[in-house]
């Protein structure tokens, strides 16, 4: 299941005869049990392997200056208060751990956050993914049926959902998609979900679930289509938090949670430890918190002041992450103990770390919804007496054997994450290859007459976030001009997170997602390689086109009551936070011209390039 062996059995010699076939029950029942052993002892040889590379790296960290080994000492203190804190709320186990409560907020929790998600859906899906939006589903669709069209007899409707997994494919007809039909089904999907998830709120046990699974069919329907926009991690960690609640069934869903809190939250810390090889080291010399804040996606309320603490308290806040996120997870473990107290009191501690943690990000900067849904799993580290609910608990609903299966297909999901997460480190004998952040991975499932690949279904994902952190926040400022009619003014375009004039103030707006503002942030990191994207340049054409659904999505037009401009230029400046005791929020500097002053030929010539067939 690990990395140490990951090569294919030696194969037989030619002249060799396969052995007979074994028909003792007791041997074969041996030879699992040794099977299962080797697992075992495999998986504890790479969790050792893995906590000896986090505890390598936080010495390392610490010896980089007094003030680095000051601010660690801080961190685990920190923590260690959290765990008495933790401990202290322990001390009366119940007789049998029951988590009703913690159940039913998971799943009010997931419908919650569902209604934001498809409410942002409902307002922003035209203007992004629409017919006439700046990366249009219908493409999506269209690629997929001409792939399909080229194999033969893999034209069924399941052929299409199995690659595709989307209710988009209503919209093709004969091979033909209508282009009006895949706008009605995208709002179709994001009002029909909004309603969904309101009723998983609002609902029992039965009637929540249902309708979370009406959810997840319905966001994977618009993630699948929704290309650039739709690409974050936290749209696949809904999709699989969904999942998990929603089949708790099969398998334990305590377990279940505590292992997607584990990879979450393990995952962010490696991909931070290990880009101790890229271009900048401001994890491992706790720096990273000095730029953080004002180098985010979307800064909030906070963060110009955070930006400012002293030095110490960055460096503090940089070295609490890691204990967090490299070895807070590791409390979990102790699900397994025999001992009930020390087992509830450890992951009691982490559910609170975990909690307390995210909630200090959402108050620190705008992450979409992402911290929310990342709080969800963590409830199943309280059971009902930690709530105060002392009803007896409901006999057990689910066979060991049903159980036992579940946790068998729980885990084949997860190879590829466990892989990925419990790689080799750097210093060991072998290579350690490229942790994945936020990726999927093949999980293929032989059926009668297909094989099906459950990656498009987003199962069994690998987490990872910030696993490297800019040193300074260039943005990428769009300006419109009228050319000779107005004497060649240039009047500046401004979305609702990035900032933009001098006293542009920083909203709070999550759990709210504003993708164009988000899109254009990961290009402006990209630099000139910007122009080179599809949605950029049909960005520009419908600025100059000033049309009415992509205005909906744009803080100040200047040109919203006035005639269309026909010019557009681009260009990137550098902003920081200005000082406190000063009355603006920015200040910029004028670095580059990503775009000289162009016109409507010029763009089109640019998008003709592109692949334009679908």
């Amino acid at each position: 299941m690990g990395l140490r062996h990951r090569g294919p059995p030696a194969a037989a010699a030619p002249s060799e005869q396969p052995p007979p076939p074994r028909t003792n029950t007791g041997a074969s029942k041996a030879t699992a049990g040794k099977q299962w052993a080797g697992a075992a002892r495999e998986a504890a040889c790479d969790a050792l392997d893995t906590v000896r590379e986090c505890v390598a790296y936080a010495r390392q960290s610490a010896s980089t200056s007094e003030e680095c080994a000051r601010a660690w000492r801080f961190a685990w203190l920190a923590q260690a208060c959290v765990c008495a804190v933790g401990f202290g709320l322990s001390q009366h186990p119940p007789a049998r751990e029951s988590y009703r409560v913690a159940e039913a907020l998971m799943r009010r929790g997931l419908g919650a956050i569902y209604c934001v998600a498809f409410a942002i859906a409902l307002r922003t899906n035209r203007p992004l993914i629409g017919s006439r939006g700046l990366s249009p589903a219908a493409r999506v669709v269209r690629r997929c049926e001409l792939a399909l069209s080229q194999r033969p007899g893999a034209t069924t409707a399941l052929d299409r959902v199995l690659v595709l997994p989307t209710a988009c494919w209503i919209a093709a007809r004969d091979g033909i998609v209508d282009d009006s039909r895949i706008d009605s089904c995208l709002d179709m999907l994001a009002g029909s979900g909004l309603a969904c998830g309101a009723l998983a709120l609002a609902s029992g046990p039965v009637l929540g679930k249902l309708s979370l699974a009406a959810c997840y069919v319905g966001y994977l329907s618009i993630a699948s289509v929704g290309q650039p926009f739709y690409s974050y991690g936290w749209e696949s960690q809904l999709l699989e938090t969904t999942f998990l609640a929603v089949a708790s069934f099969l398998f334990p869903p305590v377990v279940a949670m505590r292992w997607l809190c584990f990879k979450i939250m393990l995952g962010a810390g490696l991909i931070k430890e290990r880009a101790k090889h890229r271009a900048s080291d401001c994890w491992r010399d706790l720096t990273a918190m000095t730029t953080f804040f004002e180098t985010q996606p979307a800064p909030g309320p906070l963060s110009r002041r955070l930006h400012f603490l002293p030095r110490p308290a960055l460096l503090f806040a940089t070295a609490s992450n890691h204990v967090i996120e490299l070895f807070a997870p590791w409390f979990l473990l102790a699900s397994f103990l025999p001992f009930r107290l020390a087992r509830r009191a450890l992951v009691a501690s982490y559910g609170l770390t975990h909690v307390a943690f995210q909630l200090t990000l959402i108050c620190s900067g705008n992450l979409s919804f992402l911290n929310y849904v990342t709080i969800v799993p963590a409830l199943a580290c309280f059971d009902d007496a930690f709530f105060g609910y002392t009803a007896a608990p409901p006999p057990r609903g689910a066979s060991t054997l049903l159980h036992a299966l579940g946790v068998a297909v729980l885990a084949w999901l997860n190879v590829p994450a466990y892989e990925n997460l419990f790689a080799p480190s750097s210093t060991s004998k072998s290579p350690a290859p490229r942790q994945a952040m936020n990726a999927q991975f093949d999980r293929l499932l032989p059926l009668p007459n297909r094989t099906v690949n459950l990656r498009v279904f987003r199962l069994g994902n690998a987490y990872g976030a910030f696993g490297s952190v800019s040193p300074a926040r260039d943005e990428i400022v769009v300006f419109g001009s009228r050319g000779a009619l107005d004497g060649w003014q240039w009047h500046e375009y401004e979305l609702h997170a990035s900032p933009g004039q001098a006293d542009t103030s920083c909203p709070q707006i999550a759990p709210w997602h504003l993708r164009l503002d988000w899109q254009k942030w990961i290009s402006a990191c990209r630099g000139r390689d910007a122009t080179t994207e599809r949605w950029f340049i049909v960005f520009l054409l419908g600025l100059l086109d000033n049309d009415p659904d992509l205005a909906r999505l744009l803080r100040t037009n200047p040109f919203r009551n006035t005639t269309s401009p026909t010019h557009l230029r681009v260009q990137i400046f550098r902003y920081q936070f200005a000082p406190l005791d000063q009355p603006v929020v920015w200040t910029r500097q004028l670095r580059s011209t990503l775009v000289r002053p162009v016109s409507r030929p010029e763009l089109q010539a640019a998008l003709s390039r592109f692949d334009t067939t679908y």
